[in-house]
């Protein structure tokens, strides 16, 4: 069974933030995944970005989910990494 790449996406945001960067590495690889967020968003995930710097200058947005649409009003999904581990 093969996963779309919305699940793909929501697969990993459930286990740490993920970024362009990652999904290019993916495989197959996920090019669009600002489209795929602004349809989660639309469908009611909580999701949060932080905009990232690479080595070389280049900015990227690493997103965070928050809440997904059934969890309770106080409930805080995030995870904090430092140096990429949680």
């Amino acid at each position: 069974m093969t996963l779309s790449q919305r699940e793909r996406v929501l697969f990993r945001l459930d286990r740490g933030p993920v970024s362009q960067l990652d999904c290019v590495n993916w495989y197959p690889p996920i090019l669009r995944l600002s489209s795929i967020i602004f349809n989660l968003r639309e469908e009611g995930y909580h999701i949060r970005s932080e905009t990232l710097e690479t080595p070389g200058g280049a900015r990227v947005a690493s997103y965070h989910l928050v809440r997904k649409p059934g969890d309770p009003p106080g409930k805080d999904r995030s995870k904090h990494y430092e140096n990429g581990l949680p």
